[in-house]
């Protein structure tokens, strides 16, 4: 389907000896985008991201989850996932152009496709900071760990949250420490929102 002609590449699974899929539906539909000779690559593992978050797997984040309890109190922590306007582009046809030579845009369908997906990432990005910056006011007696997705830019967001105390930025750890370590979690469409709830922690998606 056209989200998976957006994801793989046929060129590069050609390349690959095996691909290790998250689960039976991710194998289903890349197996049928890539063919039958090439849906022999495919290996139905799972994922180590998700499969350490089993119940008798939690004791191994607890060393860390105790450090930061005692270094941040309670807190609420905000995952962000914006780096397609927050990260190394300085526009939209910088992105699209970056696109196009990684071969992500195939034709004027795709590429119209990104530039609603860049906008709208850009106006929710705007949307979640200022929802971030009320509640941080509304209740400033609680800290708000405020943790930016890897491909980010963490100055462009120390910058935005510069005068409030109580919202500290930093993307220092494993996620899944913040995330036991937290009181609640809030997340915009991020991955972090399926681990909170395998680690049976609250988590808010900002709409």
């Amino acid at each position: 389907n056209d989200y998976i002609s957006r994801r793989i590449s046929i060129e590069n699974l050609k390349k690959l000896e095996y691909y290790f899929s998250w689960g039976s539906r991710n194998t289903s539909d890349i197996s049928n985008f890539a063919g039958k000779k090439l849906s022999k690559k495919i290996i139905d593992s799972g994922h180590p991201r998700m499969e350490i978050l089993s119940n008798k797997n939690r004791s191994l984040f607890m060393d860390e989850v105790d450090c930061i309890k005692k270094e941040v109190g309670k807190f609420i922590l905000v995952n962000s996932r914006f780096g397609i306007v927050n990260g190394r582009f300085k526009n939209t046809d910088e992105i699209i152009t970056y696109y196009k030579k990684l071969k992500k845009i195939k034709n004027l369908t795709h590429e119209n496709y990104w530039r609603k997906y860049i906008n709208l990432s850009r106006e929710i990005s705007r949307e979640f900071s200022f929802a971030v910056k009320f509640l941080a006011k509304s209740i400033p007696e609680v800290n708000i760990v405020f943790r930016p997705h890897p491909s980010e830019s963490i100055d462009f967001w120390e910058s935005e949250f510069d005068i409030y105390p109580n919202i500290i930025v930093s993307r220092i750890g494993d996620v899944n420490n913040w995330i036991i370590a937290s009181e609640v979690m809030i997340h915009n469409n991020c991955t972090t929102s399926i681990e909170s709830t395998m680690l049976s922690k609250p988590c808010i998606s900002f709409r």
